[in-house]
């Protein structure tokens, strides 16, 4: 275990929390996520990743792409940072879109259908797996019903081309219809406690926002002036916003 993952376990037994950050791009799914408090879960063949979930048996022949219990996983994907200038461009929009920090509960169980988080670790090679059950945990993780013995889990492994993402997952199970993911609810156990819009964000964005989102919730604007290549920001007045739409 690395330093994360020893921080992970210790909040997992005494059921602790971690922050962490979702971009996203403003969007009518984005607003609807805010408004019902739900967080889209993506399906494996609609992540931007072709290689998501690929492994190995122990005499390297490649496994089968895709098993089928595998198609119904579904992914919600988190970060460390939130000032990553690769980021804001990938999945904010070309930085039109926002950043969400959030106080997110770690546990060993399973959480309004989901489970997590699980830090993605990153290698050159794909993982190797020994045996695969074909089984459904319908709770939404993988376990003893599912994989019999894994020596590197698929589902948390990534080429080290995308390290810089610094990457933390929510896993689901989409037994719905739609097969590009699903909305989950996120109840108690992941809270939004700061807003962060792009140095493209527009006025009419903070504004939407600023109606949905509780006024403890503090926002913060990238700023145009940067001193290094990582992302800086400037506190926004929630109370200003509020005078100007009266």
């Amino acid at each position: 275990m690395d330093e994360d993952e020893l921080q992970l376990h210790e909040l997992m037994l005494r059921g602790g929390r971690v922050r962490l950050f979702r971009f996203r791009s403003f969007t009518d799914l984005f607003i609807h996520e805010l408004v019902t408090n739900q967080f889209w879960f993506s399906s494996k063949k609609h992540l931007n990743d072709p290689c998501e979930g690929i492994f190995h048996h122990g005499d390297n022949h490649p496994a089968p792409r895709e098993y089928p219990h595998l198609k119904k996983f579904t992914v919600c994907c988190l970060t460390q940072t939130n000032n990553n200038l690769m980021m804001w461009a990938h999945y904010a929009d070309n930085h039109k879109g926002v950043c969400l920090e959030l106080d997110v509960m770690v546990s060993s169980g399973t959480h309004n259908g989901y489970h997590g988080p699980q830090k993605i670790h990153y290698s050159e090679h794909p993982p190797a797996v020994e045996q695969v059950i074909d089984r459904v945990d319908k709770k939404g993780h993988r376990s003893g019903q599912l994989i019999k013995y894994i020596q590197s889990d698929p589902d948390s492994t990534k080429s080290t081309l995308w390290e810089h993402e610094k990457e933390f997952r929510l896993t689901g199970f989409n037994d719905g219809p739609n097969d590009a993911g699903h909305l989950v609810p996120l109840g108690d156990n992941i809270k939004i406690i700061g807003v962060y819009f792009g140095l493209k964000a527009q006025q009419y964005q903070i504004d939407i926002l600023d109606r949905i989102l509780d006024s403890k919730i503090p926002f913060y604007q990238a700023s145009d002036v940067i001193t290094s290549y990582d992302v800086e920001f400037s506190p926004l007045s929630r109370s200003s916003l509020d005078a100007n739409l009266r």
